[in-house]
């Protein structure tokens, strides 16, 4: 390959390039997020808040986590010991087996502490015993020559003999009475221990009738499906639209009786934060493209639905002096959200819970 040859490859990779890299710099620079909810995921789902919500036609990649929500996090039970137990789930096989290994001592048997002071008692008997055996064995007379005067002499080492005996068996005797009050001592402080446990047992049960929210295991929320009519569908298409149009006026009182009050304090919040940069959010042109049914559940006196919902609006961000800052005029963009509604048993309104964006 000659230099020329090089030369014209390499200024028509460069020419490509100039003509593709607009294109493809225009699809990386991010679309504008200042409609209603700025592109967040936020809001709840009552019991399913932490939980996806189910794939659709129009969200086959499925919705984001909730980065902003006001209900609490599942309690989630402890399973560091479960695989290895091989018990139900959420029994939690090590936390229940922790209390009877502490208190199989209480049942019955001797305490290390016990057994060691049983056995240095023996231990100690043992060595008067081998050491007076020792001494007898010494005193008695070797030589012959010596026999009589061991003879003369034979009532003073008995006496001695029968004083150490004597000795021996006090020692014994206040041994065995120490380890006989330790013992005592430490089968009543099991038995205080173990009443103490009964009672308290018993009370935080009797506690948790009357109130069933001290119970650490409480009871799974009881959901079901439920089946949505036709107007249930125009009435989340319309609530769409009524969310968009008072976001772009900035009509907290328009919101508020269209969303639950943790969707109006986060929108209060977004329309105050643009506020205070002197940039104002306008939508409009608000076009309606397809809905597909995520899920329907009731749980409690509560019934709601996740819709996909996918829509086109003109979105744009302009400062006060009317400078477009953010988004195109003349071009819509398309979205794609997932909305949770949700509204009473006995009520059809149904209000805007929550806004996720899609994967």
């Amino acid at each position: 390959m000659n230099r020329t040859t090089f030369n014209s490859r390499t200024l028509l990779c460069l020419l490509s390039f100039t003509l593709v890299a607009p294109s493809v710099l225009v699809d990386l620079i991010p679309q504008a997020e200042a409609r209603a909810g700025r592109g967040s995921s936020m809001g709840s789902r009552g019991s399913r808040t932490y939980s996806a919500p189910s794939y659709t036609r129009s969200s086959p990649m499925g919705a984001q986590p909730m980065q902003r929500t006001m209900t609490r996090p599942p309690a989630t039970a402890p399973t560091s010991n479960n695989s290895m137990s091989g018990g139900a789930p959420g029994m939690a096989g090590g936390a229940m087996n922790r209390p009877a290994q502490q208190q199989a001592p209480a049942s019955g048997g001797m305490s290390n502490f016990t057994k060691g002071l049983i056995g240095g008692a023996v231990g100690a008997a043992g060595y008067h015993m081998l050491t007076g055996s020792k001494e007898s064995n010494a005193q008695q007379p070797t030589n012959p020559d010596q026999q009589g005067q061991a003879q003369n002499g034979q009532q003073a080492p008995q006496q001695k003999q029968g004083g150490g005996f004597m000795s021996l068996l006090t020692r014994l005797i206040i041994i065995g009475l120490v380890v006989w009050l330790v013992m005592r001592f430490i089968r009543r402080r099991r038995a205080a221990g173990t009443n103490n446990n009964n009672m308290a047992a018993n009370t935080m049960s009797a506690a948790s009738r009357v109130n069933p929210s001290m119970n650490s295991n409480p009871q799974p929320v009881q959901q079901t499906n439920i089946q949505l009519q036709q107007e249930d569908y125009v009435t989340f298409q319309q609530r769409l639209l009524e969310v968009q149009d008072a976001w772009n006026r900035q009509d907290l009182n328009s919101l508020q009786k269209i969303t639950t009050p943790e969707m109006i304090a986060y929108f209060n919040e977004q329309l105050t934060d643009l506020s205070s940069q002197g940039l104002h959010n306008s939508t409009s042109n608000v076009q309606f493209v397809q809905g597909d049914l995520s899920e329907a559940w009731a749980e409690g006196n509560r019934e709601y639905a996740t819709v996909s919902m996918r829509y086109s609006l003109i979105d744009i961000t302009t400062d006060n002096t009317g400078r477009v800052v953010d988004g195109n005029p003349n071009q819509p963009v398309n979205i794609t959200e997932l909305w949770t509604f949700v509204r009473a048993t006995n009520n059809k309104w149904w209000l805007l819970s929550a806004i996720q964006q899609t994967n």
